[in-house]
């Protein structure tokens, strides 16, 4: 994650963590509260992932029954994945 630091016509990029666990293809990634959730593509292949928003750890890693083409939705502390055989899974 990065944070872009802006002095009048100044802007620069601070690094603030990096992570490959976290790989998304498609289908996006959900913020709710200091998580982050996301379908990992190749490192954690078809797998949910959630880190911590702030400081890039790993909070946990969930096996979903889907292909790497998912796309995620949050909706009443329920995240939703729906992959491109139309199967949907809530976590």
């Amino acid at each position: 994650m990065c944070k872009i630091n802006v002095n009048y016509c100044n802007a620069s990029l601070q690094e603030l963590w990096r992570s490959e666990e976290l790989d998304n293809h498609q289908g996006g990634v959900i913020l709710t509260i200091n998580n982050l959730y996301g379908s990992s593509t190749f490192k954690n292949r078809d797998q949910l992932v959630c880190m911590d928003w702030e400081t890039g750890q790993n909070k946990f890693i969930d096996k979903v029954p889907a292909s790497d083409n998912k796309a995620n939705l949050y909706a009443e502390d329920l995240i939703v994945s729906k992959d491109n055989r139309y199967r949907i899974n809530s976590t």
